[in-house]
């Protein structure tokens, strides 16, 4: 499902995929299109937490830039906030479910209801994310990360001869990080500008890290759309289906 929601983040703009993947989860374990997506957002929230990591480990090995640091502080700190303010709103569910009833009193009931409804599901998904889905989450973060950093060192070696494994580790960030921003399908654009930015902070001339940027996308682009299709192909879905699906969701979610 990772996969199918990646290939429609490629196609898609304001990574709608990640709606297409609770819509194919929630149709494969009978539970509600909330309930998968805020599981699916607590994962991403990880994410960027892992990242962040990586870049304070890397910090030391690459040139000093404050703007990376506060820049990658401040979309980490809103992640944590962010993680630690779901299940905070989870453990307080009635009440917090309440606070939102009174809230939404001005809607007309029929929307009313279902929008305190979906706000329900929404928290009841959290409600199965315990403490050893937690760790596993993180433990399957890391990994992950360290692999995508490892096939971007080796793309970059390509371009840079020598590059340290810190240069690529910290474009790797940058990019994960600037990816966090809801753009156009694939982040096409910003991808590339983020790249280059990072590797300017390595001397790195801005024509090679252009083309280090690019390349790395389409190969991520490539590999991403393939194992996407695969998905695609293994659920018995059609690629119009699952985006229409996606942009369903988005406006409406279903019951």
């Amino acid at each position: 499902f990772s996969n199918i929601g990646n290939l429609l983040n490629n196609v898609l703009p304001m990574r709608l995929g990640e709606l297409a993947r609770a819509y194919l989860v929630s149709r494969r374990n009978s539970v509600s299109v909330m309930q998968c997506f805020s599981t699916i957002i607590v994962e991403r929230l990880l994410d960027v937490l892992t990242v962040f990591g990586f870049l304070m480990f890397v910090l030391p090995f690459a040139p000093t830039d404050e703007v990376f640091a506060k820049a990658g502080a401040i979309t980490a700190g809103i992640a944590f906030a962010g993680v630690v303010g779901m299940f905070v709103a989870e453990a307080l569910r009635e009440k917090v479910i309440g606070i939102t009833q009174k809230v939404s009193a001005w809607l007309p009931a029929s929307l009313r209801e279902k929008f305190l409804h979906q706000a329900d599901d929404f928290l009841r998904g959290i409600q199965s994310i315990g403490p050893q889905k937690l760790l596993i989450g993180v433990a399957w973060s890391i990994i992950v990360w360290t692999g995508w950093m490892g096939g971007s060192w080796m793309m970059l070696l390509a371009f840079v001869p020598g590059a340290a494994w810190s240069m690529a580790v910290f474009v790797t960030c940058a990019l994960a990080l600037g990816l966090t921003i809801p753009s156009a399908p694939s982040g096409a654009g910003l991808y590339e500008a983020a790249g280059v930015a990072a590797l300017a902070l390595f001397k790195i001339p801005g024509d090679v890290a252009l083309a280090f940027s690019i390349a790395l996308h389409v190969h991520g682009f490539i590999v991403v759309s393939f194992f996407g299709i695969y998905g695609l192909d293994r659920e018995g879905q059609s690629f119009k289906g699952i985006a229409n699906a996606a942009q369903g969701v988005s406006a409406a979610p279903p019951q």
